[in-house]
């Protein structure tokens, strides 16, 4: 168990209280006091600049770190423990990567014996604090992420494509043309999206500017599929999320520049946790089978 000198340190930076961090905790307050200075005794240092706005000193950062990385053990050990002998994996996914990768075939595809998992949903700013919390096990995501605190495994390099209405007023058309795009009507990925990020950096090293579009915004591909004969528009987005509308005729794929437009998909999950015996073994199996 991580120490309670530890927890009260979290807690107090938290609160940043005195009075309440003892109520939360249910001590007194002089146990708080307590807690601090043994801390500072038992390693030599002195914790805070200054007490009153609770400033770290530069070993006092060093200690949260360390108590922040004991406690997310703790946590995920506790999680894994509650799982007992049954594996149950909860796995969160972006919006545009679950489009593309539906968990469940992708999950029974990787699995040569099926699981118990769940999987989740979460807005792109949502993942990482879920793997930090140990709610989640992995992420798989579409944009940048730091490396310094989370591990990865490349899933597929995802081509992405420009749709748009075939009966619409670009549907005799196999070729959208640089002043097309610069004035059509855009479907665009929420843009905080690897999706997003992805498809402006293509464009800008083309040179191509946009300049007078009408332009909707959703963190829903379906939504953005049905927005496409709404509006007349155009939109880009992952082929395998749109590759049966395409193949049915309900959309049409479009070139543009000859750009190629390529996408990493990730795995990722967080660093010094450790992984069990499951964990690993489906690690194994998603890189052996990544595209």
């Amino acid at each position: 168990m991580i120490d309670t000198k530890l927890i009260t340190f979290l807690t107090l930076l938290e609160e940043k209280n005195y009075s309440k961090t003892a109520a939360r905790l249910y001590i007194t307050q002089p146990a708080v006091t307590h807690h601090i200075k043994s801390l500072e005794k038992e390693y030599d240092i002195a914790l805070f600049k200054n007490s009153k706005t609770f400033e770290l000193t530069k070993a006092g950062t060093m200690l949260l770190e360390y108590a922040k990385s004991l406690k997310l053990q703790e946590e995920f050990l506790l999680a894994n423990m509650k799982k007992q002998d049954s594996f149950v994996c909860n796995l969160g996914f972006t919006p545009m990567v679950k489009s593309m990768i539906p968990p469940i075939e992708y999950l029974r595809q990787i699995f040569y014996e099926t699981p118990s998992f769940n999987a989740y949903t979460y807005a792109y700013e949502e993942i990482f604090e879920k793997l930090d919390s140990g709610k989640i096990d992995f992420a798989f995501v579409d944009n940048s992420f730091d490396s310094q605190a989370f591990e990865s495994a490349l899933v597929t390099s995802e081509k992405v494509v420009l749709v748009g209405d075939p009966k619409g007023q670009y549907g005799s058309k196999d070729r959208i043309t640089r002043e097309q795009l610069s004035v059509a009507t855009l479907i665009w990925p929420d843009e905080n999206s690897g999706l997003y990020k992805c498809i402006q950096n293509a464009l800008k090293s083309k040179n191509i500017k946009l300049k007078n579009n009408y332009s909707v915004s959703s963190n829903d591909p379906d939504l953005m599929r049905r927005l496409v004969p709404l509006t007349d528009g155009l939109a880009f987005m992952y082929y395998d999320t749109v590759k049966e509308d395409i193949e049915a005729g309900r959309l049409k794929k479009f070139d543009i520049l000859n750009v190629q437009i390529t996408q990493n998909i990730y795995i990722i999950y967080p660093k010094n946790l450790g992984l069990d015996d499951n964990q690993k073994k489906l690690l194994e199996i998603i890189q052996k089978t990544s595209r």
